[in-house]
């Protein structure tokens, strides 16, 4: 007899901010999702491919405190915004977008009203589309990870057309309500961010620079002035110092979050800490097992008879409807812990995994919320740590075919190869390293990788001293295994940096309520935007239709 899997409640939506772990804080996310949005928006339009983001080595620098313009500090020259010492590009950039934007209200309208700042259409354009790009990036994450879209978001019909899954309102009305908040969370985070004095880094200022000069050399690529050229990708009225003021802000309101939750962290007691682990033990341990989200009919009888990882893989390949499924990595959940589960699988099945009656070796159909999931525990769950490690690593060279560019991975290959056959010390393996133009040495958390490089790093056999090259679709990694860090336990961070991320919500939400932040939306011109933006995503559903995919 077979059992077909029905649709049932979905599941958390997956959102992706190393690798594994989603953002557990709505404002979290908007800020991570705002800085990268445009990137995002390339990404669809097919435009390039980002790498993520890996720690540069980069000296930080100083930035006056001194009132008054024109104060010159290593490459920028800094002025008074508002109270407040900040770059002169930065500044001209947000005072000609407060023209731009004066400009859009009176001829498209004010779409939403925060304080006293009026948000006009245009920009509601921006923030509309960013919630529905972002969306599209969290299906494309379900897919990879489960094989199948189970957000609940239909990408073939358009946001109004279709209801949450778990909310009594449209998609629509949902990118609506993420967008106001998204505005909310960045003006009153930049403003934070002015009022006390909080500034940007030298390397921080020029990252924000490069973010938004990008659009110029695209607007090349087309032959298209800058201003033309974001108009095109979101909306009339949107011009690109308008665009870039909110890379500036996001920048802004991300520096002021993140200070702010760095005093937090370290102000919390060891028996706090502690004490809260004990409380909520599982939530920190990470585990190894595999999950394959049932496809289809199956037979109960046939997928109970599955014990051995072999058979996992076997049963998973075979009841896949659709072939191209490679169980071997699609069903890897390797050193994640059960909020990474639960965000891509459902509840259900990270109850399951850490249950602390398992058993090495366990293999079990769950039920959950979307479907059914078959599980196989490789590893129970443990405490993880951090692991030190060294590495050359560079990008790939996009103007090399892949020919090229497996060329330049056995040109590393062969460096290493050379290393080994030298003294192959810590030491050599140090100035090779320092030949990166990432950080050549430091600590790695598990997920802070792509897959392969993570379950080798994290795997129970590695022992220091180990090497291996690896390459994915960003670039080439060489990397020596320095140790175990056997004391510093992935808990005593995700704990505190939970805390901080409660205490800033609270600290966030009193310094933001009041006149200064009180939403109006005009609701006619809201409408508007979703009608305008429809036109883009049909345009987008029929690419991707006369594509196949």
């Amino acid at each position: 007899m077979s059992k077909k899997n029905k649709p049932k409640t979905a599941p958390k939506k997956p959102s992706e901010v190393s690798k594994e772990e989603a953002p557990k804080n709505k404002k979290t996310a908007i800020i991570i999702a705002a800085a990268a949005i445009f990137l995002v928006a390339c990404i669809l339009l097919g435009i390039f491919v980002v790498k993520p983001a890996v720690e540069k080595n980069k000296e930080p620098s100083t930035v006056p405190t001194s009132s008054g313009d024109g104060v010159k500090l290593g490459n920028y020259t800094y002025v008074d915004y508002n109270g407040a010492q900040m770059a002169e590009e930065l500044a001209a950039v947000l005072n000609q977008a407060a023209i731009d934007s004066a400009e859009a209200c009176g001829k498209y309208g004010v779409a939403v009203t925060l304080g006293d700042r009026d948000i006009s259409r245009s920009e509601f354009h921006l923030y509309y589309l960013d919630q529905y790009r972002t969306q599209m990036t969290e299906v494309e994450y379900s897919k990879e990870k489960t094989g199948a879209n189970r957000t609940g978001y239909d990408i073939d019909k358009l946001p109004d057309a279709q209801n949450h899954p778990t909310k009594d309102m449209t998609w629509a009305e949902e990118f609506t309500i993420k967008a106001i908040d998204a505005i909310k969370l960045n003006y009153a985070g930049f403003d934070m961010a002015i009022k006390t004095g909080v500034q940007l880094e030298e390397n921080e200022i020029a990252d924000v620079i490069m973010s938004y000069r990008r659009v110029e050399n695209y607007a090349k690529q087309f032959q298209k002035e800058p201003d033309e050229y974001v108009a095109g990708i979101y909306t009339d009225g949107l011009t690109y110092s308008m665009f870039a003021a909110r890379e500036i802000i996001v920048a802004y309101a991300s520096k002021y979050e993140s200070t702010k939750k760095l005093e937090l962290y370290d102000s919390y007691s060891e028996e706090k800490v502690s004490k809260y682990l004990s409380e909520n033990d599982s939530d920190y341990k990470i585990i190894k097992a595999r999950v394959y989200p049932i496809e289809g009919e199956y037979d109960p009888v046939e997928a109970s008879k599955v014990n051995t990882e072999k058979e996992f893989l076997e049963f998973a390949n075979g009841n896949y409807p659709y072939g191209g499924y490679y169980a071997e990595t699609r069903t890897q959940c390797f050193y994640v812990t059960k909020t990474s589960i639960a965000n891509t699988f459902g509840d259900e099945v990270a109850d399951w995994l850490f249950s602390p009656d398992r058993v090495p070796g366990e293999t079990q159909v769950v039920e959950g919320q979307l479907f059914d999931y078959l599980c196989h525990v490789i590893e129970l769950p443990y405490y993880g740590t951090s692991c030190h490690i060294m590495s050359y690593e560079v990008d790939h060279n996009e103007a090399l075919d892949e020919a090229g560019k497996q060329a330049e991975v056995e040109k590393v290959e062969k460096m290493l190869e050379e290393w080994k056959n030298g003294d192959a010390t810590h030491e050599s393996f140090a100035e090779i390293a320092q030949m990166s133009s990432y950080t050549p040495e430091r600590d790695v958390r598990s997920g802070e990788y792509g897959y392969q490089i993570n379950n080798w790093l994290f795997d129970k056999a590695r022992k220091p001293g180990d090497t291996a090259v690896f390459s994915d679709e960003y670039g080439i990694y060489m990397i020596y295994y320095v140790q175990k860090n056997e004391e510093d336990f992935d808990w005593n961070v995700y704990i505190r940096s939970e805390f901080a991320e409660e205490d800033y919500d609270s600290h966030f939400n009193e310094v933001s309520e009041g006149k200064s932040y009180d939403v109006d939306m005009n609701s006619s011109i809201v409408n508007r935007v979703v009608k305008t933006a429809n036109v883009r995503i049909t345009n987008q559903i029929n690419e991707r239709k006369n594509e196949g995919k």
